[in-house]
């Protein structure tokens, strides 16, 4: 078992300064060749890092420990808050993990990069459910939106089956949602609708699933209905060439935009006699 010795760096100072204790940093890490372990005491690894390159190899041998000196709530963002160990700022927080710290309590480093890690969850998980408050979206659009942000793709993952196991995000309901919202607003053809889903990251059964049920015929004659206003005064030719292209268009297959426009101009036009 190795021997362990634990000694303060000050404020300010630099492993470097401990390196001259023994002479030298190749004297330093003779001591771990001999089974000794050293612990340092450090405030600011990142100062320290800086000083010199020699010291900044030697500083990931060592474990740097503070303590909390304020937790100040942030001027531009009351819910947050700036946390500074031994006087300098280390990191914001959200008031979830602010509110878990007080002043006095000492971290290490790990306690620290566990912050660190917690903090940038919870900034992308709060990310992920603002993109989610206008409407659901697929596991796909949410990964997506989170690597824009900036996010990296494993923690924006993290977020995802996260939100997932908590039943905010839902591929098989967001598939019928979509299809539903389409038919209502917006109809489409089974086909324009898969590629759509296909898109959005979702698998073939949940397409097939939410898809599986549309009348095409019934959802031309929706999107047609409409559209038909625009073209009543032209004659019969010309308002089945616009209309069945503005189907076409929204993927139905020529036939069925063929009988839907004829259907919409027969019933104006029976109307009108």
């Amino acid at each position: 078992m190795p021997t362990r010795i634990v000694f303060p760096i000050p404020l300010g100072k630099c492993i470097a300064s401990v390196c001259l204790i023994y002479h030298s940093a190749d004297a330093l890490e003779s001591f771990f060749d001999n089974g000794i372990a050293l612990q340092a005491v450090c405030v600011d690894a990142q100062q320290c890092a800086s000083r010199s390159n020699r010291c900044g190899l030697l500083q990931q041998r060592f474990l740097f420990m503070g303590k909390i000196t304020a937790i100040e709530p942030q001027a531009r963002h009351p819910n947050r808050f700036n946390l500074y160990i031994d006087e300098h700022f280390a990191i914001g927080l959200s008031a979830i993990l602010a509110a878990k710290l007080r002043v006095g309590q000492t971290l290490d480093d790990a306690d620290v990069k566990r912050l660190e890690d917690t903090e940038a969850f919870e900034s992308a998980r709060e990310k992920a459910l603002r993109f989610l408050e206008p409407r659901p979206r697929s596991s796909t659009e949410v990964k997506q939106h989170l690597v824009k942000k900036k996010i990296a793709g494993p923690m924006a993952e993290r977020v995802v089956n996260r939100l997932t196991e908590a039943g905010l995000i839902d591929d098989a309901a967001f598939a019928k949602y979509w299809v539903e919202n389409r038919e209502q607003f917006k109809p489409r053809a089974a086909r324009a609708l898969r590629f759509e889903l296909r898109r959005k990251g979702l698998e073939s059964a949940e397409i097939a699933a939410a898809v599986g049920e549309i009348d095409e015929s019934e959802s031309a004659y929706r999107a047609g209905s409409a559209r038909a206003q625009r073209w009543l005064s032209l004659d019969r030719r010309a308002f089945m060439e616009k209309l069945s292209a503005f189907l076409v268009r929204r993927g139905f297959g020529y036939s069925v935009a063929k009988d839907a426009a004829q259907r919409l101009w027969n019933e104006h036009h029976s109307i009108e006699s």
